[in-house]
């Protein structure tokens, strides 16, 4: 929602900084919804592959699944420091791989990204609330 021009300079940065807290606290909750979704559909690519075309890509793609399901698991028993260096840890070693879309999605490595994005941002974002308040 825009801020209202009309209120005196002080309601406007007051609201701004509410708007702001706000955001910082949204962006990484979502941004870990969709990294759970993402991971959910690329299960199912995974599956599809292992039937088709991957048979020789078992081993990474075991691992990689096992991975993310280990980093969902300690974000959900709240040590998300530890998950999102586990994150960071899954995307460099898909870096690592080269050209791994039949590993990893495009989408599903962009949720990752996303994580740990959101997570650099919530600090500048409750700094620039503070200056705004």
């Amino acid at each position: 929602d825009p801020i209202a021009s009309n209120l005196p300079m002080h309601q406007k940065s007051a609201k701004a900084a509410e708007k702001v807290r706000s955001i910082a606290a949204e962006k990484p909750m979502q941004a870990w919804k969709t990294l759970q979704d993402e991971f959910a559909t690329q299960r199912l690519v995974w599956e599809s592959l292992l039937l088709t075309r991957a048979k020789g890509k078992q081993e990474a793609i075991s691992k990689m699944q096992a991975d993310i399901e280990g980093l969902l698991m300690v974000k959900s028993s709240g040590d998300v420091p530890r998950a999102l260096t586990m994150a960071a840890d899954v995307q460099r070693a898909t870096d690592a791989m080269g050209s791994c879309d039949d590993i990893l999605s495009t989408t599903m490595k962009s949720a990752l990204q996303d994580v740990i994005k959101q997570d650099g941002l919530f600090e500048k974002r409750q700094q620039i609330a503070e200056r705004l308040d």
